[in-house]
C-alpha cells in the first residue's frame, strides 16, 4: 500500500506543468565587483635608500698602460704581440 501512494504521488507531482524561467538572452547577470588585496610587499619604494657599493676613483690613461705593461712583465708576455 504504501508503495501505490509514493507512486500516485509521483504522478500527480509529474503531471504539474513546469514552469520555465523568464530570462533574456542578451542580458548576463551582474558580477559581483571584488577589490583585490593590498599586496602585502611594498613596490611603492623601498624602506631604506640604498648605499653606493664603492667610491672608486677613475684611472688615467696612463695609470692604465703602466697597470697593462706591470702585467705583461709578470705575465712574461711579448709587447710585440699587443702592437700592431
Amino acid at each position: 500500500m504504501k508503495f501505490i501512494k509514493t507512486f500516485e504521488n509521483f504522478k500527480i507531482n509529474e503531471a504539474s506543468p513546469t514552469v520555465e524561467p523568464d530570462v533574456k538572452p542578451d542580458v548576463k547577470p551582474e558580477k559581483p565587483k571584488i577589490k583585490p588585496r593590498p599586496s602585502p610587499i611594498r613596490r611603492e619604494k623601498p624602506s631604506e635608500k640604498p648605499k653606493p657599493k664603492a667610491n672608486l676613483k677613475k684611472a688615467t690613461a696612463e695609470e692604465v698602460s703602466e697597470r697593462f705593461l706591470s702585467e705583461l712583465k709578470k705575465s712574461g708576455a711579448d709587447i710585440k704581440n699587443y702592437v700592431k
